[in-house]
């Protein structure tokens, strides 16, 4: 694990779970957006159509740089604003995340509710008690 990990939770991503989580049989139309720059992918998002009301779902967000991750996510917002969409929903608690979609014009509603429960008595490199601990983004949790 590298030191920037160090005392961070998170879902266990990969290749395989990215195309598990987004595959078309979801039926909520997942669409990546990328941000690139002469060839190298520096930020990409994947949005969905919400099944309860015809909300846009923003279900990922990758990048560390911040000028591609906002603009990956003004990109969401122009599709969504040419689709006349009425809003669009996310979850989560990376602070990077946050700052780059407050950038955007997104607004906090409230925090997220969490609840964890271990279910080994393995030592981890981090306290999955803690809610700071945890970097979560849209699709770790079910409740999108």
């Amino acid at each position: 694990m590298s030191a920037k990990y160090k005392g961070v939770c998170r879902v266990a991503r990969s290749a395989h779970w990215e195309r598990w989580r987004f595959a078309e049989e979801s039926g909520q139309d997942y669409r990546w957006v990328v941000a690139r720059k002469e060839g190298l992918i520096l930020a990409a998002c994947v949005i969905g159509r919400n099944l309860v009301n015809e909300a846009l779902t923003l279900s990922e967000l990758l990048g560390e740089n911040p000028e591609a991750l906002q603009a990956v996510l003004s990109a969401v917002i122009k599709t969504a604003f040419a689709a006349k969409v009425p809003f669009i929903t996310t979850l989560t608690s990376i602070p990077e995340y946050l700052v780059a979609l407050r950038h955007v014009g997104f607004i906090r509603a409230r925090r997220l509710p969490f609840i964890v429960r271990a279910l080994s008595g393995d030592l981890l490199d981090a306290n999955i008690h803690v809610h700071d601990s945890w970097r979560l983004f849209g699709a770790d949790l079910d409740t999108l």
